[in-house]
């Protein structure tokens, strides 16, 4: 969408002028000015596109600005006026003098020659541009902190205002020592087992899976704010090697399982110990990071839930659930909440707190429906909200690695969460006697 906006104005203005001033003279007899409009028209379209392609391979914006519309729409309308004054010009000249054909063959040909090879350097420049050398230092010395003290503090401020190397007298740290506690006794400690396993969906639906334990999503890991969390990894038999990546959750560099990056994905038959100190609270999540786009998707994932250091036992009924995008080998894509591709139904005692801790797990943004009883966001990523306000018939679109936290009281009636997708909705019904019937937005 971003691109689109920029392109857009380079293409459909042209267009618009050769509707308008280039195609009605199709029908009529060529004049001066019929002639003068038909090719400026054509040209100033041609600009345009030129200039869309070098916005596609070679300036890519990142985002809509003034300045790229200033910039390429002053190059359209330059461009515009200078075909208008050169092919002026031309036709002056052609009505007392018409070139041979064999002068105007080889003219065409050196213009098409010309602008062939504008194109193909591009295309090659910005091939090159895109290129990462061989070996590159992935730290930038001049505004990194290496453990020398925060960047941000007055001396280093000074530093970089005089034009010095504010950390010039620090030593880098490797990423190894970039770690958490590694002696303390741990309040929390988890083994997790990555492995290949066939699971079965709610339809019956079989998956070639990866699994941590033997399951997808993997294991609830359960923490306190403030609590030492040790997690050990061992692969089992995943052959392009795992990691652990903690998502929405600020841990050292050294324990937040990048591969390549802060630490070497394990590989079968190894095994990984993470310790952090977790130092917020709420709804977050945890999938490997090698080659994550395809490992997420296969199944290694799981919910990370983080409560606050004060809270104490209520009875609110506090579940967590999983969108997620199971692929099968016939290339069929199957979404579902958990390893549920179908409609569920649970039973729930009317007058019981629910809080449903809802996580996206895939890449594309889902939109839910809370049907039937008034709610609330409590929190969105993990962050508590303030003073949330109660939503009754609201869509809730959340984003890719998204987190959504919803409460309501459990009325007497059916109660139906559903993740709308196209003419296929699935969900779960919650009901006093666990048979309610299901209610979806516009069913």
């Amino acid at each position: 969408m971003d691109r689109v906006l920029n392109l857009l104005p380079l293409l459909s203005l042209p267009a618009a002028i050769v509707l308008i001033f280039a195609l009605p003279n199709l029908s009529r007899e060529t004049n001066k000015k019929s002639l003068l409009f038909f090719i400026v028209s054509i040209h100033v379209m041609t600009v345009g596109a030129i200039l869309a392609f070098f916005l596609v391979t070679i300036d890519i914006p990142a985002i809509p600005n003034t300045k790229d519309l200033l910039i390429y729409g002053g190059a359209l309308i330059i461009s515009a006026g200078l075909l208008w004054l050169y092919h002026g010009r031309r036709i002056r000249i052609l009505e007392n003098r018409l070139p041979q054909f064999s002068i105007r063959i080889i003219r065409g040909a050196v213009y098409f020659v010309l602008v062939f090879g504008v194109a193909i350097t591009g295309l090659v420049v910005s091939q090159k541009m895109s290129e990462f050398p061989g070996r590159m230092n992935m730290v930038h010395h001049h505004t990194a902190d290496f453990g020398g003290g925060d960047s941000s503090s007055d001396e280093n401020t000074n530093a970089h205002h005089d034009g010095h190397d504010s950390n010039s007298d620090s030593k880098p740290i490797s990423v190894v020592e970039l770690k958490g506690p590694q002696t303390d006794i741990p309040d929390k400690k988890y083994v997790l087992y990555a492995e290949t396993k066939k699971i079965r969906l709610a339809s019956g639906e079989s998956i070639e899976a990866w699994t941590f334990n033997g399951q997808s999503p993997g294991p609830e890991l359960v923490a306190n704010e403030g609590d030492l969390v040790e997690v050990r990894l061992v692969n089992k038999n995943i052959d392009s090697g795992v990691t652990i990546h903690w998502h929405g959750v600020d841990v050292p560099n050294g324990e937040d399982g990048v591969a390549g990056m802060t630490q070497d994905a394990v590989m079968p038959g190894e095994s990984y110990t993470y310790r952090f100190v977790v130092k917020e609270e709420g709804t977050h999540w945890y999938h490997s990071h090698q080659q994550s786009s395809i490992q997420v998707q296969k199944g290694l994932f799981g919910a990370f839930i983080i409560h606050p250091s004060s809270q104490h036992e209520t009875k609110t009924m506090d579940t967590t659930i999983v969108a997620h995008d199971w692929i099968i080998p016939d290339g069929r894509n199957i979404p579902a909440l958990d390893t549920a591709d179908t409609f569920q139904r649970k039973m729930v005692n009317p007058g019981t707190p629910v809080r449903l801790r809802l996580v996206n797990a895939g890449n594309l943004t889902r939109t839910f429906s809370l049907n039937c009883v008034p709610f609330k966001v409590i929190a969105i990523d993990g962050y508590e909200l303030n003073e949330p306000g109660t939503l009754t018939t609201s869509l809730l679109r959340i984003g890719g690695g998204g987190r959504y936290d919803i409460e309501f009281i459990m009325p007497d009636t059916s109660v139906t969460l559903a993740m709308l997708i196209e003419d296929k909705p699935l969900g779960i019904v919650y009901s006093p006697d666990g048979h309610g019937k299901r209610n979806v937005l516009d069913e």
